[in-house]
């Protein structure tokens, strides 16, 4: 069974809401670009919070899960996107992913950085080896989403590192829950 895991937000209550105060190193809001220190956690998985402890409580799951966060960010506005729990998609050591056997394991061979222009296979394959579940996307926009939501390089891509050593060690992947609060570690 999967570690359950968070994406790396320190969060504090404030008269506007959940106010994101903190991306832990290396975590998966960090590493997919699009969270902001003092953006504004509104919704969960299509659930509105109002605590800390409501928000960890839906932002925990199984690494490599998806989880669908709205976020308000002033002067830009409302905002959906899905990250992946966990170690994020592209630089944790070893993640290769589960049932990736190297070389030659059916592989997609585009090295072009635009999901776009990916088949569903080279989709898939770029997001198992990046460690995120593609479970919940059941079309190609959803695959493309994701992909560009968690940063993924193209397949076959990241094979090299691979075997690079065990995830559960890497950073990220411990406290990487939603109540850590400001200035926690």
């Amino acid at each position: 069974m999967p570690p359950k895991v968070g994406i790396g937000l320190g969060l504090a209550a404030t008269d506007q809401g959940l106010k994101v105060t903190e991306l832990v190193m290396n975590g998966a809001a960090q590493k997919s670009g699009q969270i902001q220190k003092g953006d504004i956690l509104q919704q969960i998985d299509g659930n509105y919070i109002t605590t800390i402890q409501e928000a960890k409580q839906l932002i925990v799951g199984d690494e490599g899960t998806i989880v669908r966060l709205n976020i308000a960010r002033p002067g830009i506005g409302e905002f959906d996107l899905r990250i992946a729990r966990g170690t994020g998609a592209t630089t944790a050591p070893g993640s290769g992913g589960a049932g990736s056997s190297g070389p030659g394991s059916g592989g997609a061979t585009t090295t072009n950085p635009d999901p776009t222009t990916w088949s569903v296979k080279e989709l898939k394959q770029a997001l198992q080896e990046a460690g995120v579940s593609s479970a919940g996307a059941f079309s190609k926009d959803e695959l493309v989403a994701l992909a560009k939501d968690n940063k993924v390089t193209p397949p076959g891509t990241k094979k090299a590192e691979a075997g690079a050593g065990p995830r559960a060690s890497g950073p990220g992947s411990g406290g990487a829950g939603a109540g850590a609060g400001a200035g926690a570690g």
